[in-house]
C-alpha cells in the first residue's frame, strides 16, 4: 500500500528520481505515509522488533530445510533491500 501511495505522490517509481523531486517539489500529504509504510513492511518482512511476535509461528511445523531458507535467505534479501531504499532516498544523513 506504501508503494501505491507513492507512486500515487510522484508518478514514477525510480528511486533516484523520486529522491530529486522529493528535494523540490510541495509534495502531498500521502508521500511521507507512504515512505513509512514502505520501511514498516520492509522491517516486518525482516521480522524487526516489535514485528518479530509472528516469526515463530510461521516456522512451526515447518521442514528443518524450509525454516532454514526461510529464516536465512529472506532476511538477507530484505535487509539488503531495505538498505538500498534507505541510501538511495537518502534517509540516512
Amino acid at each position: 500500500f506504501g508503494i501505491c501511495l507513492i507512486y500515487g505522490a510522484m508518478g514514477i517509481f525510480d528511486v533516484v528520481e523520486i529522491h530529486e523531486s522529493s528535494l523540490s517539489a510541495e509534495l502531498p500529504i500521502w508521500f511521507p505515509i507512504g515512505m513509512v509504510l514502505v520501511v514498516i513492511g520492509m522491517l516486518f518482512k525482516v521480522a524487526a522488533v516489535p514485528f518479530h511476535f509472528w516469526a515463530p509461528d510461521v516456522y512451526e511445523g515447518s521442514p528443518a530445510l524450509t525454516t532454514a531458507l526461510m529464516s536465512t535467505l529472506a532476511k538477507v534479501i530484505a535487509i539488503a533491500t531495505l538498505y538500498k531504499l534507505v541510501s538511495a532516498l537518502n534517509l540516512i544523513p
